[in-house]
């Protein structure tokens, strides 16, 4: 180990010499059987091939900007296990990935409160084994929620999304057109807005998205201080850069996470609909596991809303309160399977289904029956 870090102390003089920058912080160095990286850690990875310093995804340099980073890790593999045995030339290659994280990001090289760490893998006793294991640097940002990296995991490496019903619903629909997207920004929306947020990116140039405004009730104020319609905790973003919406989601979710179950669902649409221009089509995203706080607001609705519901299941059967909004506005409710639209056509005692359960109208509200 002694002679690796001399080694790499070694590779970083050589490199400050040639680039005229360095690390601003000594390294620490360790040795793991292979690098493991939490799943609730709020970190970039920079990933190169074996032997190579090529980053794979130089986009993935977005993830970063604007935040606060705290740690990189330089990971490699120590194989073979006897350093006098190894092929390539190590000093070369730590100086080439250096100068691979510098194109990306010069300042990461100069910051003097970045820890750096090199961390040795040592599970590999052949070189298939080696080349299986993760190669390149991690990047640790302070401050920053693992939810909304995961986020931008699923935008940059199209990863698996929790709940795809808002994409799913968007991409059915292309007949709406030039579309104000209203969306729940609380803690429990997080993973769910991503759907949305993935959509428009792989269809920026047709997505007919016009604006964003994302809510998340009241930004961390005590429930005793929520008053119906002054709330807040409603922010508008522009749709035509991605990197802008991602911004203004994270400015929402630092200011307040929610607070108890229910959200201000009307007064976003209200504000939204009555300070916005240029769109046709009002798109709510909600959490169907969140009840309206603010529902008597809704005699003041002007126009159609198509209530996109997540988190629809079994257990979580449609919330009345956004088939009354839907009703009311005559608009229509959409969940991952089913559209419902012609609500306002309902009349007093009739019922409706969807998602496997009975509304009926009562009193001008939907209430859920239970079945016989």
């Amino acid at each position: 180990m002694k002679r690796l870090a001399l080694s790499f102390l070694s590779a970083l003089c050589l490199f400050s010499l040639n680039a005229q920058i360095k690390p601003a912080s000594e390294p620490e160095f360790t040795e793991v059987p292979f690098y493991n990286i939490s799943e609730t850690a709020a970190v970039v990875e920079v990933e190169m091939a074996y032997a190579s310093a090529k980053v794979r995804k130089p986009e993935i340099k977005k993830r970063w900007e604007s935040r606060k980073i705290k740690q990189i890790d330089l990971v490699f593999t120590k194989y073979p296990h006897d350093f006098e045995d190894w092929l390539i030339n190590y000093e070369t290659l730590l100086q080439r990935r250096l100068a691979a994280l510098q194109e990306l990001d010069s300042s990461l090289l100069t910051q003097a409160d970045i820890k750096w760490r090199y961390v040795l893998q040592t599970d590999c006793e052949t070189e298939p084994e080696a080349k299986a294991l993760f190669h390149g640097f991690v990047l640790y940002m302070e401050d920053y929620d693992y939810r909304m990296a995961s986020i931008e995991k699923i935008l940059i490496d199209r990863d698996e999304i929790e709940d795809s019903t808002a994409y799913a619903v968007l991409d059915r629909h292309p007949e709406w057109q030039s579309k104000l997207v209203v969306m729940d920004w609380t803690g429990s929306m997080y993973q769910y807005g991503a759907s949305v947020l993935l959509w428009h990116a792989l269809n920026i140039k047709d997505s007919t998205i016009s604006h964003f405004v994302f809510f998340n009730d009241g930004n961390a104020r005590p429930n005793d201080r929520k008053p119906i319609g002054k709330t807040g905790g409603i922010y508008r973003s522009p749709s035509n850069d991605i990197d802008s919406v991602l911004n203004k989601m994270f400015e929402v979710m630092e200011k307040g996470n929610g607070g108890d179950t229910k959200e201000n669902d009307l007064e976003a649409l209200l504000k939204a609909t009555s300070r916005l221009k240029n769109y046709k089509e009002v798109i709510l995203i909600a959490d169907n596991r969140s009840g309206v706080r603010d529902l008597k607001l809704i005699k003041y609705l002007k126009l159609p809303v198509k209530v996109v519901l997540c988190g629809v299941d079994d257990k979580n059967p449609v919330h009345t309160d956004y088939l009354n909004i839907a009703r009311y506005s005559k608009g229509s409710v959409h969940t991952i399977e089913e559209d419902l639209e012609d609500l306002a056509a309902l009349k007093e005692g009739e019922t409706v289904e969807i998602g496997g359960s009975i509304y009926r109208l009562q009193k001008g509200r939907f209430v859920r029956q239970d079945r016989s």
